[in-house]
């Protein structure tokens, strides 16, 4: 396999501020064999337009009607051609030589996946100016045991958890046949989901640190996995289970709870006290784990007020004062 193709699968709506911008960033990549398939949810701006503008022979545009992210990337899976699949959002950015950085990192494997470091950069800045953070460079290490890998990035060493941005990854289309398609019943977290499944049907992640993707940030969070709403919190529980399940054909279960404890009680926190019934889901799932770390995120006063109110009075205080 000298030559293969990459498909590079971009879901839009409403994005006409940066498409642009992410498109030209595929286009640019310094290995030319690359299909990008834009998929639009019937976007109301300009999106559609500005995607179509950028048809050729080697860029598709579709169309279809509104759903979620997850289904429009599941109908650039079945669009594509490519032995190995690129998923780009369509705000994000790719360094120039990623894909073949990481197509020869892995030698042209079918069956291992590549990762590079993610950049987080503020909307309006210039992405070139930041660097790799320090805390997350510890997730971004090859590792022959993708359980192993899974763990680390969940949060086993000391409860340090961490997150891989979706473009941060190259898969083998093989891959993606062996784990399936994305979780379309997901609106939050289904990147992790997603990407649980594809790692665990994987021979091993190698990393390379000469590349990089980038993650843009907003001051107002605007994107999908910043909502607080009921579907976005009933979403990130779904996922977190769904995860544990994936896992549990590999590892001790109680290992498991004890892990995933974190992620129950980190919802059953933040969806206290708007959504009652949800946040009593999560926290008995979170108590069959052993975690002794701090239950209440954020600063180091709120977390002394959480000892001494208790984190449902806090949340209370802080939810009607605040409105989140």
């Amino acid at each position: 396999m000298c030559n293969p193709l990459v498909s590079i699968i971009i879901p839009v709506y409403n994005a006409e501020k940066y498409l642009a911008q992410s498109i030209s960033s595929a286009l640019n990549q310094t290995w030319q064999n690359i299909e990008i398939i834009v998929v639009d949810n019937e976007s109301t701006d300009a999106s559609f337009s500005i995607a179509k503008s950028f048809d050729s022979a080697c860029v598709k545009v579709y169309s279809q009607q509104k759903k979620s992210a997850s289904a429009a990337r599941n109908k650039g899976i079945k669009e594509a051609s490519g032995q190995y699949i690129q998923f780009l959002d369509a705000d994000d950015l790719i360094e120039k030589n990623k894909i073949e950085k990481q197509l020869q990192v892995i030698n042209f494997s079918t069956n291992q996946l590549a990762i590079c470091p993610v950049i987080h950069f503020p909307d309006g800045s210039q992405y070139h100016d930041f660097e790799p953070s320090l805390y997350e460079q510890k997730f971004y290490q090859s590792n022959a045991d993708p359980v192993k890998f899974l763990l680390k990035l969940y949060g086993a060493e000391n409860n340090m958890a961490g997150m891989i941005a979706l473009h941060a990854w190259l898969i083998p289309a093989e891959l993606i046949k062996k784990a399936g398609f994305w979780n379309e019943n997901l609106t939050v977290d289904d990147d992790g989901e997603f990407f649980c499944r594809i790692v665990l049907n994987a021979e091993k992640i190698i990393c390379t640190n000469d590349s990089a993707c980038y993650y843009r940030k907003y001051q107002h969070y605007r994107s999908l996995s910043g909502q607080s709403n009921l579907t976005g919190f009933s979403s990130r529980l779904k996922a977190a289970i769904l995860k544990q399940q994936h896992l549990a054909k590999h590892c001790n279960p109680q290992l498991l709870n004890n892990i995933f404890a974190q992620h129950y009680w980190s919802i059953a926190v933040q969806c206290y006290p708007q959504y009652k019934k949800l946040s009593a889901i999560a926290l008995k799932r979170a108590k069959e784990g052993s975690y002794k770390a701090v239950k209440y995120n954020g600063g180091p006063a709120s977390i002394f007020l959480s000892k001494i109110l208790g984190w449902r009075l806090l949340r209370y205080i802080t939810y009607y004062r605040y409105g989140f």
